[in-house]
């Protein structure tokens, strides 16, 4: 095989992994702006940041061998751990957001985050 041949392949990968992370962005922030919008946990739970992250290591999984990104199950582990990191840096990012602009309404219905008597959340 040429030697461009193997390069292109591994772009191919990182390409298919940033591909994963904006979807993986995209479902949070999509989340995020449903449930501050005030849509209804029946609509918002279908974006589950957890569920879509699982779903996006098994096409990772099952697509990586082919673009020629992972050749030995060891391979897997750091892809994984990228992946998780960085949903998790997103759902942080928006509790974040939603703290500093005082998003809790949304979140906990129509009586609000005083109101439900939360130790610690008086203050609010």
């Amino acid at each position: 095989m040429p030697r461009n041949s193997e390069a292109s392949k591994g772009n191919a990968y990182k390409a298919l992994l940033q591909r994963i992370m904006l979807f993986l962005a995209v479902l949070v922030i999509a989340r995020f702006v449903l449930e501050v919008t005030g849509a209804p946990a029946a609509v918002t739970r279908y974006l589950s940041s957890t569920a879509g992250l699982v779903l996006a290591a098994i096409y990772l999984a099952a697509i990586a061998p082919l673009k020629r990104g992972m050749l030995k199950f060891s391979q897997l582990f750091l892809p994984a751990l990228v992946l998780s990191a960085w949903t998790v840096g997103w759902v942080i990012l928006a509790t974040l957001v939603s703290g500093v602009f005082r998003l809790e309404e949304p979140f906990c219905g129509k009586r609000g985050l005083r109101e439900l008597g939360a130790p610690g959340l008086s203050h609010l």
